[in-house]
């Protein structure tokens, strides 16, 4: 006899609380895989916590993430080197969401008082989008530095970038860290002229006045497509009230 179920439809999760979200670059990194930022994202469910369970302990921290992107949406036969680095964490987070009825759950603790409270909040609706492209953006911003008045055409980091900075050799790293590795590496052109070397493009760099070179970083972060996950909040402890932000991490509590 055939079970009797008040299920609409007997077609697994993945594909029955599927959500198509746009990206915020609008998938002008590979337009044919994500026509304007179209991206399907499936929930979170236990063959994804197993998947991390087996890799944990094998695998280091961006493989972990890049091979969770794969399972979380559906890349549509795109390189998952041509994605924007800084939104693996929307897909992440709406996977997430789509577990727990669109919403992620998260401890805010005050910095003042150190009272906890638990939160959750609509992912992305409630996130703020931060340096979302349009569909014709040409990959790149311009930027005027404050001081020295160069014209500089700064771009998104895309995964590729992100494998290049982590998988250099530590005397590498020491020369150039990867912090000022992420900043140069934005940099497509200075006053419409390349440079021919990444040595070139560091005398540069560390050439310019502080002010311009805090504002190239700063505006890096700030073009580059993603979520703020910088929460604002309102402590509840009567006698504390104080304003802070309490980030959004993905941390052990995140993957649980």
């Amino acid at each position: 006899m055939p079970i009797k179920t008040n299920l609409k439809s007997m077609a697994p999760r993945r594909q029955q609380y599927k959500r198509e979200i746009t990206l915020l670059s609008h998938g002008y990194n590979n337009p044919t895989a994500w026509p304007d930022g179209k991206l399907t994202v499936f929930p979170w469910d236990s063959a994804i916590d197993q998947w991390l369970i087996d890799n944990v302990r094998k695998l280091s921290k961006p493989e972990l993430v890049y091979g969770l992107l794969r399972h979380c949406c559906d890349l549509n036969s795109g390189n998952i080197d041509d994605f924007v680095a800084d939104e693996i964490n929307v897909v992440l987070l709406v996977s997430r969401a789509l577990s727990t009825d669109g919403v992620v759950l998260y401890t805010s603790q005050c910095p003042f008082c150190g009272f906890k409270k638990q939160e959750q909040i609509k992912v992305p609706d409630e996130l703020e989008k931060l340096g979302e492209k349009t569909a014709d953006y040409p990959g790149f911003d311009s930027i005027t530095l404050p001081v020295v008045q160069d014209v500089v055409k700064i771009r998104p980091l895309l995964v590729r970038d992100e494998k290049l900075i982590q998988q250099r050799e530590d005397d590498k790293k020491k020369v150039v860290p990867d912090g000022e590795l992420r900043t140069l590496m934005r940099v497509v052109s200075i006053n419409e002229t390349k440079a021919e070397t990444l040595d070139e493009l560091v005398t540069w760099f560390r050439a310019l006045h502080a002010k311009d070179a805090k504002f190239l970083e700063d505006e890096g972060r700030r073009l580059t497509p993603h979520l703020n996950t910088n929460i604002p909040h309102i402590c509840d402890e009567p006698d504390c009230g104080k304003k802070f932000t309490y980030p959004l991490n993905f941390d052990q509590d995140f993957f649980r």
